[in-house]
């Protein structure tokens, strides 16, 4: 019997390296595979079944012919036997040069052969696995082999419930009773309705269940995935369960992580882990690349990858010149005529694009503010009347672009151009040329009438042209124009797209020069230039698949790239140097740029993110291209219209507002399809009051599994105020008074959202990622009580406990008692300190603060390595001591006379108040080397309020004086803690003054009752026994953030605010642990009692403005 090597010959790409195949084969019966190659990685090479068959001598695929037989195929065929054997290979769709037949074997020769093979691989194998298992200790050794018992029984378990997609390969989407879980039968009539459109099954990598977990380890996994075995269990942060059984992964060196769900694709798109490894092959193992302005062969191959990245982004935009560009001439100035796309049977005569490579698309939006030609106007082109005045250029944006955009209006009026912002509907208005005079005759006499604009043209002088502009259609002569319109051809907010291509024909034809922003448009759809036809276009490609980030894209339609050049050919001013110049002299003052485009690129580009481009497009063209993208992403954005425009609280309230393109919209998603992916909302409540985006963000990342969305305004503060209804003048009064700004923690103002929850899908999102959203919402936010007031979490209040019987004065004892100099830093432990009146503060505490070049705050959920940094206050000394690890000890000053630095506003949560840098060079340095960022030691000063200052501040604590906490709250903590498999955690975690123990629970409810844990809770007032002239006023509950997560010891994070928040939210949604208290007004200690028998007369000696507290002191509490 006849054997036959096939064997799998070198070809040029990533899996280069892989072995030789070696098939037996029968005249009569089916071939045995005699060995199974593998990647270094251990993974298999060839994935699902494929059926080849052998005939005339080599190997074709079934019912296709196709040779894989190569030279060897002549020789083979005389000796091979007739008809077809059926080969079940598991094996990829190899093209066919990857195949060639080999040396036929003798069956005696074909089995020594196999067996000597067999026999080493085993031999190599149990020696490897011995001396790992040999050298491992006991207990690793263990979790490996049980990792390996799992790892079998997964394989297992997966091909039972593989089915196989369209292509006929399998696939990880389970066939589950629907009855069994109300998830699983969700999604089945989901993907009923959605069809092909979702899921990409008739690609090449197959349906994305299937490769979603392996391409995106850390994200959620589908349903039916073999590490996901509970059904239906509601995740959330109420009870701590998870949405999978199994909601943590890990990464190739063992560590653990959550896995999360990702709703963030307007703000950047994932790379998949074969994208990436496929660019970090190349550019590990493959040629050498040099800067491409050098000379060599690896500057050349720099230069060719340049090259094609070029061809591949005009070809991926459709930008590409016209099969018979060629043979139109030159189009100068702009015609009237019209050249709008022509019908698919006539010639492409499109000029194409040129593409200029920039750090991102705000760098493009740049380069054309700052290269367009702008014209101040008044200038006689004529040269002696006759009505040849210019004039004056405009610029023209819409409202819902995004701020880079709008950034362009500042370099558009320093050299004196007017603007104009045109709502969407204005916009959606300029369909022909008598629409885009009387824009420009409306924007020019409101300037001249207004003079709004701001001018600067010491510096600019009027640039020259080649000729007069002509031409504007039927409307007549209209020369010496360079007005410019540009807009988004979707909407980054809530995804509404206008009908760009009739808007950009009409523009035009109107002699102006328009610019399209494609960045959120092109991260989820096809773009076609070549049949929009701006002159300028801008994206970034972080935003369609991921890496590289920090790179983007102008593109210039070629006949538009003399506008761009146009300044620079009449010494317009611009930077010329780098490889942006051909020729300069540096005494004569005389520079020659480069040609075309090059003269805008100053520096060297980034030519190793720009070979990697490629491997981005491989994945794209893998999916099936941007039409599947597009589908399948707005396919899951219908859904999600469509189930929270269905979500209602109890009293029948709508749960959700949505606002832009999918208000009002849902159900068949077909119809949506010229609408972007993206859901812009906000959460109302069951009395209609408004949820605040903060809140919503806060308790999404503290979700099983944690939630990426964005919230704010998207950098499109033009869209979110007319969504929100705010007015212009509203937006400035509250940046006046509060200092809110796009994204911070401000999310309500009197009532109203100053911003929205976006939701944005991408190429890489599943349907469970919609589902974990939306049951988010109905667990956290939905009110399913129409009897009771709006709650927070299913109907529940886990912060809000009916008060009990009890009686309304109890003591407690101050157990700690602690003060922290520095803010974020470690906390010195006191038996004693002084309370300084009348402001109720620990003397020091929280005097002092880190702050950065910007005057911010540093703080220990940023710059952990804070709680490693330990102030010791000497009062005797009068110094603050400063220890840290490896580091020696720094003394610091405390006195007043001092040396001190520059007066500085210093920004602590948001908040503006006044510091001053306090210390020489040493003292920043000290703190710099150990923290490793650039920072200074800036001291509270009360005498720099501003208007926008909290003028009664004491010291740079968030909101009050003193914070309080009780033992028996930290004990319910722990509790919950044990029940979701945390570690404990101590009073320290939460950075309070005093902390107290004693009769603090409710009405004799045991510490560990989550609900009646918390006495302090219900305190007017605390006093303290042994001077009743000391009373405090409880001023509200302390609310938390990340910052609890941190063990102040160690600076390791924890997971102690989802923990609180599962029962201590409250409904104006705070997470709260702890009180606030003030000292009542007009208290001052009584001196003549001081010391009474107690000494302290000699600890406070003449300063009758402090009076010391001690642990152990008796604090008596009242209801």
């Amino acid at each position: 019997m006849d054997c036959v090597r096939f064997d799998l010959i070198r070809f040029d790409s990533a899996d280069s390296f892989l072995p030789s195949l070696t098939f037996e084969t029968k005249p009569q019966g089916k071939p045995t595979v005699h060995s199974v190659p593998r990647m270094a990685t251990g993974v298999p090479v060839f994935p699902p079944a494929r059926t080849l068959a052998f005939h005339d001598g080599c190997f074709a695929e079934s019912g296709k012919n196709r040779s894989f037989g190569g030279e060897a195929e002549a020789d083979a065929a005389g000796e091979a036997s007739s008809g077809a054997v059926a080969l079940e290979c598991p094996s990829r769709s190899f093209p066919e040069e990857y195949f060639r037949c080999g040396p036929r074997l003798s069956s005696m020769e074909s089995v020594d052969t196999l067996h000597q093979a067999l026999a080493g691989i085993a031999l190599a194998v149990a020696i490897a696995v011995a001396l790992v298992v040999a050298f491992l200790p006991e207990k690793r050794r263990w979790r490996w082999l049980q990792g390996q018992k799992k790892q079998k029984l997964r394989r297992q378990e997966e091909g039972r419930h593989t089915e196989p997609n369209s292509r006929g390969e399998g696939t990880r989407c389970r066939s589950i009773d629907a009855s069994g879980d109300p998830r699983t039968a969700a999604k089945k009539e989901f993907l009923s309705r959605a069809g092909d459109d979702y899921g990409y099954g008739g690609s090449q990598l197959g349906h994305i269940d299937g490769w979603r977990p392996r391409e995106f380890p850390a994200l959620q996994t589908p349903i039916g995935h073999s590490e996901q075995r509970t059904q239906g269990r509601e995740g959330g942060i109420a009870d701590g369960h998870s949405d999978c059984e199994s909601s943590k992964s890990h990464n190739d060196n063992g560590t653990a992580f959550e896995r999360e769900v990702y709703l963030d694709y307007a703000g950047a798109a994932l790379p998949s882990r074969s994208q990436l490894e496929r660019a970090f092959a190349a550019a590990s193992a493959g040629p050498v690349l040099a800067n491409p302005h050098s000379s060599g062969p690896a500057a050349s191959r720099a230069s060719e990858d340049i090259e094609k990245s070029r061809r591949r982004v005009l070809e991926h935009l459709g930008a590409s010149p016209g099969r018979y560009a060629s043979l139109r001439l030159p189009e100068g100035p702009r015609s009237g005529q019209d050249i709008s796309p022509q019908p698919p049977s006539a010639m492409d005569v499109h000029p194409g694009y040129e593409v200029l490579f920039t750090p991102g698309a705000t760098e493009a939006f740049r380069t054309v503010a700052e290269r367009f030609p702008w014209r101040p106007g008044g200038v006689d082109r004529g040269g002696g009347g006759g009505g040849n005045e210019e004039k004056r250029s405009i610029f023209a944006f819409v409202s819902n672009s995004h701020n880079s955009v709008v950034g362009m209006r500042a370099v558009a009026l320093r050299k004196g151009a007017a603007f104009c912002c045109l709502t969407p509907e204005e916009l959606q208005q300029l369909t022909s040329v008598g629409d885009f005079e009387r824009l420009e005759d409306r924007v020019l006499e409101n300037h001249s009438v207004e003079k709004k604009c701001q001018n600067n043209n010491d510096n600019d002088k009027p640039h020259n042209t080649n000729g007069p502009r002509k031409g504007c259609g039927r409307h007549g002569m209209r020369e010496h124009r360079r007005h410019l319109l540009v807009f988004p051809s979707e909407c980054n907010f809530g995804g509404d797209r206008p009908d760009a291509k009739s808007i950009l024909a009409a523009a035009r034809k109107s002699g102006w020069h328009t610019m399209l922003d494609i960045a959120k448009h092109a991260a989820t759809d096809e773009v076609r230039l070549n049949q929009l036809d701006p002159d300028f276009a801008a994206l970034s490609f972080y935003k369609l698949f991921g890496h590289p980030t920090g790179l983007g894209a102008l593109l210039v339609r070629r006949p538009s790239v003399e506008v761009l050049l146009e300044a620079s050919t009449v010494g317009g001013g611009h930077y010329q140097g780098g490889g942006s110049v051909d020729l300069v002299l540096p005494f004569r003052g005389y520079t020659v740029p480069k040609p075309g485009l090059a003269s805008l690129a100053s520096g060297t580009c980034h030519f190793r993110g720009i070979a990697d481009l490629s491997h981005g497009f491989d994945a794209l063209e893998r999916l099936g291209g941007m039409p599947a993208v597009h589908r399948h992403a707005v396919s899951l954005a219908g859904e999600l219209a469509r189930r929270l425009s269905e979500m209602r609280h109890a009293n029948g309230r709508m749960v959700v507002r949505i606002y832009g393109a999918w208000a009002g919209r849902g159900g068949e998603h077909r119809q949506n399809n010229g609408i972007g992916p993206t859901v812009a909302l906000n959460v109302v409540r069951s009395d209609g009051s408004p949820v605040g985006y903060s809140e919503v963000s806060k308790l999404a990342s503290l979700h099983r599994p944690p939630i990426q969305l964005r919230t704010g305004c998207f950098c499109n503060p033009g869209a979110c105020q007319r969504a929100l209804g705010v007015g212009e003048e509203t937006a400035l009064e509250h940046y006046r008074t509060t200092g809110h700004v796009c994204g911070d923690h401000i999310d309500l103002d009197g009532g109203t959202p100053t911003g929205a929850v976006r939701v944005s899908f991408g190429k890489d999102s599943l349907w469970e990622d919609m589902d974990v959203f939306v049951r988010f919402l109905e667990t956290t936010f939905r009110n399913h009580n129409p009897e009771t007031s709006p709650v927070v979490t299913g109907g529940n209040a886990p912060g809000h406990c009916e008060p009990k019987s009890g009686p309304e004065e109890s003591k407690v004892s101050v157990s700690e008692l602690y003060l922290f100099p520095i803010k974020s830093c470690a906390a010195q432990r006191a038996p004693k300190w002084p309370l300084v009146l009348p402001s109720g503060k620990l003397r020091y505490d929280r005097e002092f603060a880190l702050v950065d070049r910007s005057g911010t705050v540093l703080r220990l959920q940023k710059h952990p390595k804070l709680g490693l940094v330990s102030p010791v206050v000497d009062l005797e000394a009068g110094t603050m001591t400063v220890s840290a690890p490896g580091c020696e000890d720094l003394v610091v000053g405390l006195s007043e006379t001092l040396y001190h630095g520059g007066e500085n506003a210093v920004r602590v949560c948001g908040d503006t108040c006044g510091g001053r840098v306090w210390g020489d060079a040493s003292v920043s340095d000290w703190f710099a080397s150990f923290l490793g960022i650039e920072c200074w030691l800036a001291r509270y000063d009360s005498s720099l309020a501003t208007d926008r200052v909290i003028k009664d501040r004491p010291g740079f604590s968030n909101e009050q004086p003193i914070l309080l906490v009780s033992e028996s709250a930290v004990a319910t903590l722990n509790g919950v803690l044990s029940e979701q498999d945390q570690p404990p955690c101590t009073a320290k975690r939460f950075r309070a003054n005093i902390v107290v123990k004693g009769h603090t629970t409710r009405g004799g409810h045991p510490a560990s009752d989550r609900c009646h844990g918390h006495a302090e809770d219900e305190w007017k007032t605390v006093r303290l026994s042994r001077n009743h002239r000391l009373e405090f006023s409880v001023e509200g509950d302390c609310p938390r953030c990340a910052m609890v997560d941190y063990d102040p010891e160690t600076g390791q994070k924890g997971k102690t605010l989802r923990a609180l928040a599962s029962y201590r939210r409250r409904n104006n949604g705070r997470i709260v642990f702890g009180i606030f208290l003030r000292a009542s007004e007009g208290i001052l200690p009584d001196t003549s009692s001081l010391g009474a028998g107690n000494g302290d007369r000699g600890e406070e000696g003449s300063d009758a403005g402090t009076i010391w507290i001690r642990e152990g002191d008796t604090l008596e509490c009242k209801r």
